[in-house]
């Protein structure tokens, strides 16, 4: 499919790799799955397989106990390959490649990589680590991880230098940032990269957060009208697609996830009618006359370049969802904090009020179960308060005993998997009641979201 289809994969990109991802971790399509990789990147222009290089390597790395002699040989012909026939690519993105070291048999393709890495200094390679660890892709960060650790304990003189000194160096922050934000972003998936990210932040040590502040950059969203107001909930929906869907899109594990993200960013686009003027404006070639098009072309060029195989796209989605009515309270001791925040999120969607939020929140709702945790997170503040502005009596009613059900629970002594789940929930609760209190006194709506760990 991929040779009869040259010049044109780019647009399936990130599902087919997705696809490929997804069967290598199944050991009789491993091999497969292999060849079908190579194929693709053998099969990109350069601007395509930029990305995809880093990648490449941790996929040889991780699986290569997997492969069979052909197809290890077969990946020693395809990194020789990006190695000679892309050598001004990998002049450019050495620095971020991750190592063969480990492996014997791809010793000659490491030592041609080591003489571009032996222009990099100390602080260079850990710049170069932190940015592997900010990948959207798994595999990268993994591969990432395992090579900072043992680079940690050899430089510890540069860490304590750095520490000690007047002014400490900015490279302590970000690496400490990346740390911790791994340990969030995949927290539910990935156990190895959690642990793998502990013990990296425990060879950095503690850091004295006067002169090392790690605080992450804060990306904030204010609705003032319940999404009655079509620019609001345009502001709204672009916001989410640009900071929540397109990064759960591109480190989403297999096509069924993404399958469902790509019919949500899909109807998005559809709602705020940017297919349309798009479309439009290719025809035209004017982008100034409209608006919606100006607004798109302010996003990000990466956050384009993923969304718009969407404006185009006919996904569809042939799962029945049953509308049972769920009966509050819903928290429970047996459940975990992930089941609860999607439970209650996605009831709160399904029952949206006012014309925009119904549209908006029913493309939503598609997203909530089986997906990052961080999309729910994102949509509750502002679910919440569409059903405390317009919700009935009894709906709101509803809302007051199920937070209050969370926070009068009773905190167990002793340190189990129960008080985490019970402090995590309490925790939400406890940040949704303030801006309820604010409304139930003052009748504004005026809630700001800060997207952090």
């Amino acid at each position: 499919m991929i040779n009869i289809a040259q010049g044109h994969v780019s647009n399936a990109l990130p599902q087919v790799s997705a696809c490929l991802r997804s069967a290598l971790d199944i050991e009789d399509l491993c091999d497969h799955a292999f060849s079908a990789w190579k194929t693709l990147i053998i099969s990109l222009s350069e601007e395509d397989i930029e990305p995809l290089i880093d990648q490449t390597l941790a996929i040889v790395i991780r699986y290569w106990a997997m492969l069979t002699a052909e197809s290890r040989q077969n990946a020693y012909q395809l990194i020789d390959h990006i190695l000679t026939n892309h050598s001004n690519l990998v002049r450019d993105t050495f620095n971020t490649m991750p190592s063969l070291a480990a492996i014997p048999e791809l010793h000659p393709l490491e030592e041609r990589i080591n003489e571009l890495r032996s222009q990099m200094d100390v602080r260079s390679q850990f710049l170069a680590l932190v940015r592997r660890c900010q990948s959207e892709n798994a595999t990268v960060v993994e591969q990432a991880l395992r090579e900072l650790s043992p680079f940690l304990s050899e430089n510890e003189e540069f860490l304590h230098v750095s520490v000690l000194s007047e002014q400490p160096d900015p490279i302590l922050a970000q690496l400490t940032r990346a740390l911790l934000d791994c340990c969030v972003k995949f927290n539910s998936t990935s156990d190895p990269i959690t642990l793998l990210s502990s013990q990296c932040l425990g060879l950095v040590g503690c850091l004295d957060p006067n002169r090392v502040e790690t605080i992450k950059e804060k990306k904030d969203i204010v609705v003032l009208s319940n999404f009655d107001r079509m620019e609001e909930t345009m502001d709204f929906v672009l916001f989410f697609l640009q900071h929540v869907l397109v990064d759960a899109f591109l480190s989403a594990s297999n096509t069924r996830a993404q399958g469902f993200l790509a019919y949500a960013m899909q109807g998005l686009l559809k709602f705020c009618q940017l297919n349309v003027a798009v479309t439009q404006s290719q025809r035209t070639r004017d982008i100034q006359g409209d608006e919606k098009l100006q607004r798109w072309m302010e996003l990000p060029e990466s956050v384009r370049n993923t969304l718009t195989p969407f404006l185009t796209s006919t996904y569809t989605v042939t799962v029945v969802t049953t509308n049972s009515k769920v009966k509050y309270p819903l928290f429970s001791p047996n459940m975990t904090h992930s089941e609860w925040l999607r439970t209650l999120v996605q009831d709160l969607l399904e029952t949206a009020s006012g014309d925009n939020a119904k549209i908006v929140f029913a493309v939503c709702s598609r997203v909530v179960k089986g997906q990052d945790i961080s999309i729910s997170s994102f949509l509750l503040p502002f679910a919440i308060l569409n059903r405390v502005v317009g919700g009935t009596e009894q709906e709101q009613l509803d809302l007051q005993i199920e937070l209050n059900k969370v926070l009068s629970h009773p905190l167990p002594d002793t340190n189990s998997n129960l008080r985490e789940t019970i402090l995590s929930c309490s925790q939400v609760s406890f940040l949704l009641r303030i801006p309820l209190l604010i409304h139930s006194s003052t009748n504004i709506l005026v809630y700001r979201v800060s997207l952090r760990s």
